[in-house]
């Protein structure tokens, strides 16, 4: 009986063995769940994106032109901001933007919330919308850059003023083209190309290229 005793006696430690290594592979498994989001950071992959979408009108301007008004209308996501913060990012070549003179390449307004214009970057708070709603901002006769490109206006958003700023699932682009540049093929109509916009009307013969794609 002794004998017997003394065999359960040294059995039984291994069984907190067992359980230090179930301890060990859960903790291994909850560190490495918890390290995801920081390594897709650190691969510059977002966690999550920023709440609404921003739609950019008009989709397409011409080369060094100054008479566009830019219309950049953010809608916000089905559950609303509540003192929301949106802010974008205007590209380099166009008209610094600016809140301080409306005679001025660049002026800016918005429908709702705060506005605030520093440097490059147009920033709306305190804005507070619906599910659905939506907020426009103005972009006044900016230049244009000087060259053909697409620029991309960087937009993030977050719902709530001590939310993080995040990147749109989609951001607003708009092209940049010179007249007559653009796809499509020669112009084979029936007259020339100034019997439609104006012989003596070189502004209203780009404006015509620029559309039709003719040359």
């Amino acid at each position: 009986m002794m004998h017997s005793h003394t065999a359960i006696h040294r059995a039984a430690p291994r069984a907190p063995r067992r359980s230090g290594r179930r301890l060990l592979l859960a903790l291994s498994i909850a560190f490495s769940v918890a390290a995801l989001p920081a390594a897709a950071a650190a691969r510059g992959v977002p966690t999550t994106r920023g709440p609404g979408t921003m739609a950019l009108t008009p989709a397409a301007v011409t080369v060094s032109s100054g008479g566009n008004t830019m219309q950049m209308r953010y809608t916000a996501p089905s559950s609303g901001l509540s003192g929301g913060v949106v802010k974008i990012l205007v590209p380099s070549g166009w008209s610094h933007p600016q809140n301080g003179n409306k005679t001025h390449a660049g002026y800016v307004t918005v429908s709702a919330g705060s506005l605030r214009v520093v440097h490059r970057t147009i920033t709306i708070t305190n804005l507070t919308l619906c599910g659905g709603c939506s907020v426009t901002v103005s972009y006044v006769y900016p230049k244009t850059p000087p060259d053909n490109r697409v620029s991309k206006f960087v937009t993030k958003s977050a719902s709530s003023a001590s939310g993080v700023l995040r990147p749109l699932a989609t951001q607003p682009t708009v092209t940049v083209t010179t007249p007559g540049a653009g796809p499509g093929p020669a112009w084979t109509g029936p007259a020339a190309l100034g019997d439609y916009a104006g012989g003596n009307n070189p502004l209203g013969i780009a404006r015509f290229q620029s559309v039709t794609g003719a040359r």
